[in-house]
């Protein structure tokens, strides 16, 4: 755990001499001792990871976002402290990876809006500038969390506003910052069920607990290689009895809208009731963020995008006139569309979309035979990374650039890419459209879903209903001792079924796991069984397991795929 050190004072060298006022250089410096701090724990930060298999990347990815930011500035002699933050926001756009990497980003761009022009950094400026840093970062989710890297920030800012008066320099600031920053650390197990369910606490949390630690050390004097004790551990994970380590910072913890033109699309879930109904408003002055509360106050899964003289509205309601209705009052309706939901389905597999100019499709994929599905399902260009190897937002805008298109739409497939996918689509000059896939399969039936012989914008509803359409499972081998719910205990080395995010089965035997996984995922209305299998499996064992889910389940079609995915032997899609 995380013990609080009350004596963290007897660990100041009081002889040293202490830095309260920052400029250019020193900001600097203090950003490489707090960049090397957090290097020597990313291990620690990596191990705080969902389950126990080895794609834990948070530590890596914090890392790499702050080592774009130190070496971006740390080769140049910029005196102002207000010039050398504003080199830090820009470096951090583009060096941002994962979504712990873009939470970080947030904080130093607001850390920056507070500094502003100052040439130089002091305790009350730090203080303006941890507010600005808590305003960005609960704005960079559009469904902001507690209990997260996010409760780190806003607690950090309470208590520093709160003790400004009573400090005297920025060295005596930090010191109850950092002190309340591993407080509150050790706290977020108790604020979200899954972390107090696993004894754990929360991974970006803790990254930023390291870095603030780094900036203290810097401002008391202590050198890189002094001990700055304040309890900077993490859980035994070698005990059986753990059940499981959340990074909730690459959970789904809530993303930001995506795309320039288009507002919380990802917000669309799945309804099992009522009409999908689509129109546009051409009027005088709209105001889409008005017009966007008004339909969510009647309906459900809205999208609502536009400008001041057309909007088009997508909503789930179960009476579709209301909607209308409602809407008169804007504007002149027309190209009025309704369905029912109950018969919205569509046979999408093996469909490939027709190549015309329209708009492009990115896709991020790791694996040779997944990234070749993609291109064959016809993607126009693939960021090749993934879990272990989220993509920098520069990587994502290099690729939105090369694309011929000025409307793009973007696939991340996996939840800890979709922010850093989110904050490329709002820095890009296209039209960029996010399409939160948080997973191989559901990427794939969103990106059957589009037509490009139709309007983006016309493209957009379905695939994001789609995608709540499917249930993901995966395999992969454990890397320690596990308990999954109901007393199961897993071994190293055995495999864990993850279906949806949870643990739900294990075993020694793979083709028995994803047996038991399909059955704790299948319902009467899948008709498709999705097998991807990596290069530890071969295609003679995933056509094992396909044979055996057609002994074993009736009415059920079975497909296999080569994906030569890393980190899980199995990716399953029931649909």
């Amino acid at each position: 755990m995380l013990p609080y050190d009350e004596n963290l004072n007897n660990h100041i060298d009081m002889d040293k001499k202490s830095k309260n006022i920052l400029n250019g250089v020193t900001l600097v410096e203090m950003f490489s001792v707090a960049l090397s701090k957090l290097e020597e724990n990313i291990e620690a930060v990596n191990s705080l990871n969902v389950f126990p298999v080895p794609d834990g990347d948070t530590g890596t990815n914090m890392v790499l976002t702050l080592k774009s930011v130190v070496e971006a500035a740390q080769n140049g002699t910029v005196e102002s402290a207000g010039e050398v933050a504003k080199i830090f926001s820009k470096a951090a756009l583009n060096g941002a990876r994962g979504n712990s990497g873009v939470i970080l980003y947030s904080f130093i761009k607001g850390f920056s809006l507070g500094i502003g022009d100052s040439a130089e950094l002091n305790d009350s400026l730090f203080v303006k500038s941890l507010e600005q840093s808590k305003i960005s970062s609960y704005k960079s989710v559009s469904k902001p969390v507690e209990g997260t890297m996010l409760t780190v920030i806003s607690r950090i800012y309470d208590i520093a506003s709160k003790s400004l008066s009573d400090v005297s320099g920025l060295k005596e600031l930090l010191e109850i910052i950092v002190k309340e920053a591993n407080k509150t650390v050790k706290e977020t197990q108790f604020m979200l069920p899954v972390l107090e369910k696993a004894g754990v606490v929360d991974s970006g949390g803790y990254g930023l607990q390291l870095i603030l630690e780094g900036m203290y050390q810097y401002t008391a004097g202590l050198s890189q290689f002094e001990s700055l004790d304040v309890g900077s551990k993490v859980p035994d994970l070698s005990s059986s009895a753990t059940s499981g380590l959340l990074d909730s910072t690459s959970g789904d913890s809530g993303f930001m809208q995506s795309g320039q033109n288009v507002d919380d699309l990802h917000n669309i879930e799945k309804d099992d009731y009522g009409y999908c109904t689509q129109f546009l408003v051409a009027g005088n002055k709209l105001d889409v963020d008005a017009i966007r509360e008004d339909i969510s106050k009647i309906g459900s899964s809205t999208v609502v995008i536009g400008d001041v003289n057309n909007v088009r509205i997508h909503v789930h309601i179960e009476d579709p006139g209301s909607a209308i209705s409602f809407m008169i009052s804007y504007g002149v309706i027309s190209e009025v569309s309704i369905q029912n939901m109950d018969q919205q389905h569509e046979e999408f597999r093996g469909k490939i979309p027709t190549q015309v100019n329209g708009f492009s499709i990115i896709a991020v994929a790791a694996g040779s035979g997944i990234c070749e599905l993609f291109r064959q399902y016809g993607v126009d260009a693939i960021v090749e990374a993934g879990q272990t190897s989220n993509p920098s937002i520069k990587q994502l805008l290099d690729a939105i650039d090369k694309v011929d298109s000025e409307e793009v739409v973007l696939l991340p497939n996996n939840s800890n890419i979709i922010l850093s996918a989110n904050e490329a689509a709002k820095s890009s000059d296209k039209n960029v459209s996010v399409i939160p896939s948080k997973s191989i399969p559901q990427g794939i039936s969103a990106l059957l879903a589009l037509d490009k012989e139709k309007p983006l914008e016309l493209n957009l509803p379905s695939a994001l209903d789609v995608i709540e359409d499917i249930c993901v499972g995966e395999i992969a081998k454990s890397v320690r001792p596990f308990k999954i719910d109901g007393g199961a205990e897993i071994e190293k080395g055995e495999y864990l079924g993850v279906l949806n995010g949870e643990v739900v089965v294990g075993g020694k035997d793979l083709v028995r796991v994803a047996l038991d996984l399909i059955r704790k995922g299948l319902t009467d209305s899948f008709e498709l069984v999705s097998i991807y299998w990596s290069d530890s499996v071969g295609l003679n064992l995933a056509e094992e397991i396909s044979n055996a889910i057609a002994d074993n389940f009736e009415n059920i079609d079975v497909e296999i795929f080569e994906g030569n995915q890393p980190i899980y032997d199995l990716i399953i899609s029931m649909e």
